[in-house]
């Protein structure tokens, strides 16, 4: 937004910290009482490569890691106090962040139904949206779009490429942002996603990472179909038969299905979402090129983007789903009542999520009735609201085209004039914010 801050009355300040404050102490509370096995990964994983470290053995620098380099900061940060508060400084630091976020979604034109939206879906994703790193660059990508809508395309440029170094899936946003500011700011785009990889390479390197700097890649490669994926659903209807089985892999510490077949859906998989990836963004540079509005085409191609990582990745961990935050803060964004339906759609999914991990996690393992319809419908959901995305980025019309105008209608003229303007801000109104 270039035109200042809105301003939100104090009670409305009050109702959002309350609900804000209220749902972060009943997270953390379901974490460290209700369920603390779910908050095993900080409790158990990242405290123990902590203290690794702190025996001169760095994961990722000496041996491969799954992670990219810069997940060590918040991981670091949590042991500050040393190993015995862990698990409390990693929440401190999760509230931290996510008050940022609020913070800066309250100061967005209709900032009470944004802050509300980030709220609730943290509430409904449940005590995974804050016992994983995903938390921690869900909320930099919330920063770095409301950086976008007041104009900043560098800093928020800056911002998803550091969340891309702590954990991959804010690279989507870089690179849809990279494709609508094409003409524009790619250089101011590419030249802030450079400065930040080169900088962490760097480091990774003085410190002896070799090629462990790039290892998550790899690592990424090497595994199986994890049991709440997409393409690990067919398999989990096979289990009660005895045609397919789940079991830990003691190596990856997930759940994965096994099955005939199995080795070659996971193979296809990755490059299944390359190609997925690719052909989005190529959709979404099409419309660019045709003129549609540089933010419609930005919120849509995130849309399209970010559920394409999810519904061809074959890990498919519950806290995936907390990704798709920052897209329906997008979607209200752009146009709350046009998108109401599908960010209802990501809320039930996001309480779906919640059920299949931690409450109904032995019934989806055990692929018991309970547990195969919860996990099958939320990932119904998931391939639905991709298909939606890809069509609504398909569809998009170039800006000032009317809803029945021919494509082949719009001028030379017309088509020129639009092209000037998206050198300077997207078809939008002076009261509404644009990217720069």
């Amino acid at each position: 937004m270039t035109g200042g801050a809105y301003r939100i009355a104090w009670f409305e300040h009050v109702l959002i910290w309350t609900m804000f404050a209220a749902t972060h102490a009943w997270l953390a509370f379901a974490n460290l009482v209700v369920r603390p096995g779910t908050f095993a990964d900080v409790s158990g994983v990242y405290r123990y490569w902590f203290q690794m470290a702190g025996e001169g053995h760095v994961v990722g620098i000496d041996e491969s890691w799954v992670y990219p380099l810069l997940a060590w900061i918040p991981i670091g940060f949590a042991g500050a106090a040393g190993a015995g508060p862990y698990g409390f400084l990693w929440l401190a630091l999760v509230i931290l962040l996510n008050a940022v976020a609020v913070f800066m979604l309250l100061r967005m034109k209709n900032g009470m139904t944004l802050a509300f939206l980030f709220i609730c879906l943290m509430f409904l994703i449940g005590p995974v949206a804050v016992g994983r790193l995903d938390t921690i660059t869900v909320a930099i990508a919330v920063v770095a779009i409301c950086q976008i809508w007041e104009g900043r395309v560098g800093l928020a440029a800056v911002l998803f490429t550091v969340g891309a170094w702590i954990k991959v899936w804010p690279g989507v946003l870089f690179i849809a942002l990279l494709v609508v500011r094409a003409k524009t700011a790619w250089k101011k785009i590419l030249l802030a996603g450079a400065v930040v990889s080169a900088a962490v390479v760097t480091v990774g390197l003085a410190l002896g990472s070799g090629a462990n700097v790039f290892s998550f890649v790899s690592q990424q490669g090497a595994r199986g179909l994890q049991a709440e994926s997409v393409f690990a659903t067919p398999y989990l209807w096979l289990v009660p038969s005895g045609a397919a089985t789940v079991d830990f892999d003691d190596d990856i510490l997930t759940f994965q299905v096994y099955g005939p077949g199995v080795d070659t859906v996971a193979a296809v998989a990755t490059p299944l979402l390359v190609v997925a990836v690719a052909a989005i963004v190529l959709l979404a540079y099409r419309a660019v090129r045709r003129g549609s509005d540089q933010l419609d085409v930005f919120v849509l191609a995130s849309y399209a983007l970010v559920l394409a990582v999810i519904v061809f990745n074959k890990v498919g961990s519950p806290q995936f789903f907390t990704w798709l935050t920052p897209v329906a803060i997008l979607l209200a964004l752009r146009n709350f009542r046009r998108h109401t339906v599908e960010i209802l759609f990501i809320a039930v999914a996001a309480f779906l999520t919640q059920l299949v991990y931690p409450w109904a996690y032995g019934s989806v393992l055990g692929a018991e009735p309970t547990g195969l319809a919860i996990i099958s419908i939320r990932n119904l959901i998931e391939i639905m609201l991709m298909i939606a995305a890809v069509v609504a980025l398909m569809r998009i019309r170039a800006a000032g085209e009317g809803p029945s105008q021919p494509r082949r209608a719009r001028s030379r003229t017309h088509r020129a004039r639009t092209e000037t303007a998206a050198d300077t801000v997207p078809h939008r109104s002076q009261t509404e914010a644009a990217p720069e």
